[in-house]
Formats: structure tokens, C-alpha cells, sequence
């Protein structure tokens, strides 16, 4: 890595005003963000905004996995 490049901070790079999802927000929901934004990954906020964690894009793919313990069987089982 130039060592330009690794003096940045990150401010100057990240995404000052990201696009988010809630909790609340349903696998298709998500499901459609992916695809219309090509993202790697969400934040997940609460209703005041606070960051409650993140969700990927692989979070969304192990859900309709064919292993039953962790696919959507699993989900409806809790």
C-alpha cells in the first residue's frame, strides 16, 4: 500500500450519510437493497438512528442455504 494512501484517515473515504435498514426490515426488503444497490453489507439502525449491528450480503445468502439448522427452516423454528 502507498504509504499516501495509508494516511488517510477513513473519514475521507467512507460514506458520510449511508444507506441504512432497521431491524424491522424484511429478508425481501433486504433482498431488493442488494440488488439495487450491488452493496457488500448494511447498517442496521434503530428508530433514533443508533447502529445496532450490520447485516451482509452473506447473512442474506446462508439464509436460504440448504442446510436446514441454518437456513430459513432455522428461523422459523425460533
Amino acid at each position: 500500500m502507498h504509504k499516501e494512501i495509508a494516511d488517510y484517515p477513513i473519514r475521507a473515504i467512507m460514506s458520510p450519510a449511508p444507506v441504512s435498514v432497521r431491524p424491522e426490515t424484511t429478508i425481501g426488503e433486504l433482498k431488493a437493497l442488494f440488488e439495487r444497490y450491488d452493496f457488500n453489507a448494511f447498517p442496521v439502525v434503530d428508530a433514533q438512528g443508533m447502529l445496532r449491528g450490520l447485516v451482509s450480503k452473506l447473512d442474506l445468502l446462508r439464509v436460504f442455504r440448504p442446510d436446514r439448522r441454518r437456513g430459513m427452516a432455522g428461523l422459523l423454528a425460533l
